[in-house]
């Protein structure tokens, strides 16, 4: 036993410390401003832009519920120093008081558009910030890439029982990929893995022996007293360097910065197979090194867009042959509220429209449907949200 315990620590000297875990390259300039995202309520906002780097797809970084963006700094700072612009902001509806990921989605959105001036994008987020992210992602055409740390997902009687970010990912086909604790209750026992399984290009790792509190930097008093875990083979420095690393490496590799560094998360590479190798790490999602691409014959339906949404949302559906489509919206309990197409319609990408409106011509009330796509033998439902 011994032996295995030395093996592993002299595995760790040589492996977890590497390149992305320390300072970058780049100078970075910080700035910071009052924003108002949500109408006339204002909130503070944080760039960190390395000086002379690279033009590239930026990071909103989104810190998780009840705290603000100062806990993300370090991590802020870090990533910028790699040549990535990145944002931070408080968060306006992540409170006991005020809990509404929906509307600090829209105001990630705005904030990408706004303050990092458009165009690709990488939400990051830890924690609730983390499905929040994943929804801001669903809803932003410019989004290249998700990443989780220690992702936390929504559950409560407010949402009706609905795990947004679970929701969301299976209707991007962008990478979602994360960094994930120990199971405990500060990360609801591990309830943001399910997230990784159903995205379409999904892929989680845990780090052994983190804690919640390890994926935010600076953490503080709190946090460590409510959510600190337990170390006996991994030092809390080794543990960084590790969250750093791969997080940073896929950043920059999202960011089109250095494609080769995605290696750093793949089977085979010497990186990855020392972290097997002692332990440091555990693969929790399945990975296929042959994955198909996405067939053009193959039959899909796309999450609507925007979701949730008022008054209106495009479904888009994949058909592999020309055929009568059936398109029907549902109550939650099942009964029909819209046929929205009975046509025929030709091979290949097809999308539709619904205003919100029953097959009376009234508008419906706010809350979950369901729409359904069927041609031939293939059908297929998802599920909506109509807000008023």
């Amino acid at each position: 036993m011994f032996k295995i315990y030395l093996i592993i620590i002299v595995l760790l000297q040589n492996i977890t410390y590497a390149d992305y875990s320390g300072i970058g390259p780049y100078n970075v300039e910080t700035t910071t401003s009052m924003v108002t995202p949500s109408g006339n309520i204002s909130t503070q906002c944080t760039l960190f832009e390395p000086l002379n780097g690279p033009n590239t797809a930026h990071v909103i970084l989104t810190h998780g519920f009840l705290r603000d963006q100062g806990i993300m700094s370090g991590l802020a700072q870090h990533y910028a120093s790699w040549g990535l612009k990145v944002i931070t902001m408080n968060l306006l509806n992540s409170s006991i008081i005020n809990n509404n990921p929906l509307q600090d989605a829209q105001d990630l959105n705005w904030i990408s558009d706004e303050i990092g001036g458009g165009g690709p994008v990488i939400y990051v987020g830890h924690s609730a910030g983390g499905m929040r992210s994943v929804v801001a992602a669903a809803q932003d055409s410019e989004s290249v890439a998700v990443l989780g740390l220690d992702l936390v997902d929504a559950s409560d009687n407010a949402w009706g029982d609905i795990y947004l970010a679970l929701e969301n990912a299976s209707s991007i086909s962008i990478p979602v990929w994360g960094l994930m604790a120990e199971l405990s209750s500060c990360n609801a026992d591990g309830n943001g893995l399910g997230v990784y399984n159903v995205a379409e290009d999904g892929n989680a790792i845990r780090i052994t022996e983190s804690d919640h509190c390890d994926y935010e930097s600076p953490t503080d008093f709190l946090c460590n007293l409510l959510c600190d875990g337990t170390n006996d083979l991994f030092s809390d420095s080794q543990i960084d360097s590790v969250i750093l690393s791969l997080s940073t490496s896929f950043l920059l590799w999202q960011a089109g910065i250095d494609s080769d560094i995605q290696l750093l998360w793949t089977p085979g590479n010497e990186y990855y197979n020392d972290l097997i190798t002692a332990g440091a790490i555990t693969q929790l999602v399945e990975l296929s090194t042959d994955k198909e691409l996405t067939s053009p014959n193959a039959f899909k339906i796309f999450q609507n867009y925007p979701n949730p949404f008022n008054p209106v949302t495009t479904i888009a559906y994949d058909i592999p042959y020309d055929g009568f489509v059936n398109i029907i919206v549902y109550d939650i309990i099942g009964n029909i509220v819209k046929k929205l197409n009975t046509d025929k319609s030709d091979a290949g990408l097809n999308k539709i429209e619904w205003n919100g409106t029953n097959n009376q011509g009234q508008l419906v009330s706010a809350g979950m449907y369901l729409y359904s796509v069927e041609v031939g033998s293939h059908r297929e439902t998802k599920k909506m949200i109509f807000l008023k």
